[in-house]
């Protein structure tokens, strides 16, 4: 990126821009997946503290890190097969910075619903379904503090929640 802003030409090639577009949107679908898995280490950890030790083990670690890398990976490839897959013949020139998903299928000789339909679709999908997770394993969160009979318990556990929720929200918030 930094070549290019420097560069004269101010020009990328195809393979670069569907590259670019790529591993930023499944880098994006990465961090969403980890803040899943925050959250629900979270709740785990607050709700049920004497399970916790037992039952989050490295092996679990190593699998939801796993898991949330390979499916910011594998899930991005979709939309990129489908967008990459429509004919492109004219000026193809993007004024955008970043190789968007929207003005790379604008710039499409013919006008694919599908393609248009399954990426709102899958973007659709993917952060309602991470903004719904987080939001109740925060729920069970609360409700655990609730129930807690000491203010200093409550201020605590708060406390350790506050900074991951002020990350999810600057996480979340552009996209709405």
């Amino acid at each position: 990126m930094l070549a290019h802003f420097l560069s004269t030409s101010k020009s990328l090639s195809f393979a670069c821009c569907f590259a670019r577009f790529y591993f930023f949107f499944s880098f994006g679908c990465d961090e969403g997946f980890f803040l899943c898995i925050m959250a629900f280490d979270r709740q785990f950890a607050i709700c049920h503290p004497l399970h916790y030790p037992c039952i989050m083990t490295k092996q679990l670690y190593t699998g939801l890190v796993i898991f949330g890398w390979s499916c910011g990976f594998i899930l991005f490839l979709t939309p990129l097969v489908l967008i990459s897959q429509l004919p492109y013949c004219g000026p193809n020139i993007i004024k955008h910075f970043v190789c968007d998903p929207v003005p790379l299928m604008m710039l499409s000789c013919s006008e694919d619903t599908i393609t248009q339909l399954t990426y709102s679709t899958f973007k659709a999908i993917f952060m309602i379904g991470t903004f719904l997770f987080i939001l109740c394993s925060y729920a069970l969160v609360i409700l655990a503090v609730l129930w807690m009979p000491s203010e200093a318990g409550k201020h605590k556990t708060f406390s350790t929640c506050a900074s991951h929720l002020a990350f999810v929200t600057c996480f979340m918030t552009p996209f709405w």
